[in-house]
């Protein structure tokens, strides 16, 4: 996909860099570029500037569905590309050997990627993984699972909750829709067969939803339950208003929400052997009390004339879904992380962020504290909407803040400090979607995952 036609607010602009255009400078000369295959059939690239400063830049790149285009990739953007190979750092990455969720087989592509390098270039004096999504996910494994090969890592938009947490909350909401809406063609919530068919048939199903009263009262319950954020569009201001924050939420449940719970989590349970994802025990009653949006749901309940007391007693009494031991088991061993950090790590997540939202941030924030190695770690936030949006300018922010902490044994994360350093790296990298976007780093606060 290409990256600028991420910034536009369509349904499945999702996995997606908000990223400006070419720098308007270029190194004076072109680098070498090497293409190679790895053994399970994963491609990579690697791009080494004339005038190698010796540290490599290892990128992971974001889920691409099944059937979608994979190449190999080494950078963020074309912009954050070209100003790291200026500075004389070299660009590495893979394809990984499939699409869709391959996170196990992602770390080892990588892992193996820099095997490749070190055979035919050389071996890096420093190595930073970086990586968007998912592999934002990947680079804070291989910074946990591979300390002696990686220097320092900048996950961005990471699933730092890990993967059991990340589909248990797609599950809610999606065991929600299939409670509460009415009767009729329904589509697989767990057990999917025919992904796309199923999703066509969600797509029905919300759609038809999102066009009465009592559908939005009840797709807001699922996105409160979910901890949707009130914000959708990254390049128009986060809605300050109930209504606005609520039309918000609508739209990327019905545009974003289902091609994940009811498509690609064909291709997860696939993968994982089962279904690893289970409600078993859940109250949502809980969960709603425990939600910023729950005077929001109850205004959207009074609107349609519905009783939200009935329809959350209707919850708590409808059956449960029982994960796949094994299947849940597999998917804890290899997507989630420790916390346990031996070098450092600064994460990048956007503060409106509806397909990974910022619990993420908190609980693996947690999980370092509780691993003793929260001076290793550092969280920035961009003050915008949408997943993964953030300009060149501001993820090579980050990247100059994360080698100053190699280089001095010192980091600042202020807000202002890394908008004043995206500032200073000039328009065409502070832009996005053909328009300026002022650097918008933000001090920001996760809630944790209400349901734990």
């Amino acid at each position: 996909m290409n990256r600028t036609a991420r910034l536009l607010p369509l349904p499945l602009v999702l996995l997606a860099g908000l990223l400006g255009g070419p720098p308007a400078a270029h190194a004076a000369e072109a680098p070498r570029v090497l293409h190679g295959t790895l053994a399970d059939g994963a491609e990579y690239v690697v791009e080494v500037p004339q005038h190698w400063n010796g540290t490599l830049a290892l990128f992971s790149h974001g889920l691409r569905f099944p059937g979608e285009d994979s190449p190999a990739e080494d950078a963020y953007s074309d912009g954050s590309r070209a100003a790291l190979l200026a500075q004389g750092i070299a660009l590495a990455g893979s394809s990984y050997s499939g699409n869709g969720w391959v996170v196990e087989e992602a770390v080892h592509d990588q892992l193996a990627t820099l095997d490749a390098v070190e055979t035919r270039v050389g071996t890096p004096s420093r190595v930073v993984a970086w990586g968007e999504s998912l592999g934002g996910l990947v680079t804070s494994l291989l910074v946990e699972q591979a300390p002696d090969r990686i220097s320092a890592a900048l996950p961005m938009c990471q699933l730092g909750g890990g993967g059991v947490r990340l589909w248990d909350s797609y599950l809610d909401a999606a065991y929600v829709l299939d409670t509460l809406l009415p009767a009729g063609a329904r589509p697989a919530v767990t057990g999917i067969t025919d992904p796309l068919a199923n999703l066509g048939t969600a797509n029905e199903l919300l759609g038809a939803a999102a066009g009465t009263p009592a559908g939005r009262a009840r797709l807001a319950l699922a996105a409160a339950v979910m901890q949707v954020p009130g914000a959708v569009d990254p390049l128009a201001p986060q809605p300050t208003d109930a209504a606005g924050r609520a039309e918000a939420r609508l739209r990327w449940m019905v545009e974003s929400f289902p091609v994940f719970a009811y498509a690609e989590r064909g291709d997860l349970e696939a993968r994982s052997g089962g279904n690893p994802s289970g409600n078993v025990g859940v109250d949502y009653a809980r969960l709603l009390r425990s939600s910023q949006q729950r005077p929001e749901v109850r205004a959207a309940y009074a609107a349609a004339g519905l009783d939200l007391d009935a329809d959350l007693d209707a919850l708590a009494a409808a059956p449960r879904v029982s994960p796949d031991p094994g299947a849940r088991s597999h998917l804890a061993a290899t997507a989630s992380v420790t916390g346990d950090l031996t070098r450092p790590v600064l994460t990048l997540h956007t503060t409106a962020d509806g397909l990974v939202p910022t619990w993420h941030e908190r609980a693996y924030a947690d999980s370092v504290a509780a691993a003793g190695s929260s001076d290793l770690l550092r969280q920035s936030f961009v003050d915008r909407a949408g997943h993964c949006t953030f300009t060149s300018a501001e993820v090579l922010a980050a990247f100059e803040t994360l080698q100053s902490r190699l280089e001095t044994g010192t980091w600042s994360v202020r807000p202002e400090k890394l908008s004043r350093l995206a500032a200073a790296l000039g328009p065409e990298l502070n832009s996005g979607g053909g328009v300026h976007l002022e650097p918008a780093f933000t001090r920001h606060h996760p809630r944790q995952l209400a349901r734990g």
